[in-house]
C-alpha cells in the first residue's frame, strides 16, 4: 500500500468550499456563496491535477507523461 502524503490545509479549504455549498442549499441565503464554493472547489481540483500531472513529469522526464495521464 503507497502512503500518499496529504496536505492538511487543502483539506480544510476543501471543507469549507463544501461546507459553503450545502448553507446555500440548507438555508436559501444568497447563492453567490454556492458558486464561491463551488469554484473554489473546482480551482483546488485543477491545482492537484497540475501536482500530479507535474510530479509524473519529473519522474519520467519527457512530454509523453501527459499523454500517459490522460489515458489514465
Amino acid at each position: 500500500m503507497i502512503r500518499k502524503k496529504r496536505n492538511f490545509g487543502l483539506d480544510v479549504v476543501r471543507a469549507i468550499s463544501i461546507l459553503l455549498v450545502l448553507i446555500s442549499h440548507r438555508f436559501a441565503v444568497s447563492l453567490e456563496i454556492g458558486i464561491v464554493g463551488v469554484q473554489i472547489f473546482f480551482i483546488l481540483s485543477g491545482f492537484l491535477i497540475e501536482q500530479l500531472l507535474i510530479n509524473d513529469f519529473k519522474n519520467s522526464g519527457n512530454l509523453s507523461t501527459i499523454l500517459n495521464f490522460r489515458k489514465r
